[in-house]
């Protein structure tokens, strides 16, 4: 269990995307379409909340559930549709 008093992990696009088993393109597109919820870090570098990462994955598994995300499944590149 994580500690309330040490700051959240945030991860890498290509630690994302080992997570999420997709290719760190992938997080990038869904980041440059602000799809997914990032950290910018400075000007350029960008990261990812652990607590992000989970609920995404909840939001992707939620939505095969009910069929699929719309209009595609799984495999579409242009991130959830459900506003995490």
């Amino acid at each position: 269990m994580p500690r309330p008093d040490l700051p959240e992990p945030l991860l890498t696009c290509s630690q994302l995307a080992a997570r999420l088993n997709v290719r760190p393109a992938t997080i990038r597109a869904w980041t440059s379409r602000r799809r997914i919820p990032f950290v910018r870090i400075g000007s350029r570098m960008v990261r990812y909340r652990e607590s992000d990462c989970r609920a995404l994955v909840k939001t992707v598994a939620a939505l095969e559930d009910l069929g699929g995300a719309r209009g595609g499944g799984a495999n579409r590149t242009d991130g959830p549709q459900e506003a995490i």
